[in-house]
């Protein structure tokens, strides 16, 4: 595995003084990449929310709108970026973390650019600015959310796969089921080595999200030999699209929702003492060198 697979070099932070350098590091840049099967069941927003949360709990957390497709994690978090990933790919910002937007309660946003279709279309100039930029993030987050498209296309299974701890979000309705099931089928398939979790969404009842849990991860175990986690489950909550209309994480606006209330024990449950790992393989570095094979740039 290469330096930058193994996770102890990282490019320091220019505004901290001098020049781009590497730097040794003991610890590597957590990355949890948030996706489901279909759209609509609530995944950006609850990207975007658990980013707040997570960074309340007092971790350094990045948010990274990698919805090529449809990019509106902004919008989400009421900001209005300058510049995006757009950006970065066509040459007109030099450096990723140039273009890393302050958010709520002090969540950091990368925005993305819905100009950029397929990652595997760049040029492979742009491609190297992305994925070379990404490494430079190390130094300013513990934990990067990426909050992906919806569904298997290469696009978003890019993505997912390089990613060492992967959220499903899921509905209890049928057809969401079936894709989230999907999903844990090819990226099982792709990254043996992920962590994949589970969260329903939009929920009637507790005992509506439990059986949902309960019921894909004994399909996943029994059909797959995969271990998909129950991280939890969150009420349907008129607050929520409340929110999202007013462009406002509803975990600020309303915190005491039993949606906002569901969705911090998962970020509990996510988050650590130290929520950096020693562990490479899990690491940033790991991430990219992943994505460097899958679009044959390594």
């Amino acid at each position: 595995m290469s330096d930058q697979a193994a996770g102890l070099r990282v490019l320091a932070d220019r505004k901290l003084g001098g020049p781009l350098r590497v730097v040794q590091a003991p610890t590597a840049s957590r990355v949890i990449c948030v996706t489901s099967g279909k759209g609509g069941v609530g995944k950006t927003n609850i990207a975007a929310n658990l980013g707040i949360l997570l960074t309340q709990l007092g971790n350094r957390v990045l948010l990274l709108d990698a919805d090529l497709g449809l990019a509106n994690l902004d919008m989400v978090l009421g900001v209005s970026p300058r510049w995006t990933l757009e950006h970065l790919v066509r040459g007109e910002i030099a450096d990723i973390r140039d273009i890393v937007q302050d958010g709520p309660a002090g969540v950091k946003l990368i925005a993305g650019g819905s100009g950029i279709r397929e990652l595997a279309n760049l040029p492979p100039a742009g491609l190297d600015r992305i994925l070379d930029g990404f490494l430079g993030l190390q130094a300013l987050g513990d934990l990067l959310i990426m909050d992906t498209g919806a569904g298997i296309q290469d696009s978003v299974l890019e993505f997912v796969q390089s990613s060492s701890e992967v959220i499903v979000v899921t509905t209890p309705e049928p057809p969401a089921m079936a894709d989230a099931y999907a999903v844990v089928k090819v990226v099982a398939a792709g990254n043996t080595e992920a962590r994949l979790s589970l969260v329903v969404n939009m929920c009637r009842s507790a005992d509506e999200g439990l059986a949902v849990l309960d019921r894909l991860s004994l399909v996943a175990s029994q059909f797959l030999g995969v271990r998909l986690r129950g991280l939890g489950w969150i009420p349907r909550d008129d607050r929520v699209p409340a929110a999202v209309r007013r462009r406002e994480p509803f975990v600020l606006s309303s915190p005491q929702a039993p949606a906002a209330r569901n969705l911090a024990q998962i970020a509990r449950a996510l988050s650590r003492s130290n929520s950096r790992t020693r562990n490479p393989s899990l690491g940033l570095a790991a991430a990219v060198e992943r994505l460097r094979r899958a679009f044959g740039r390594s």
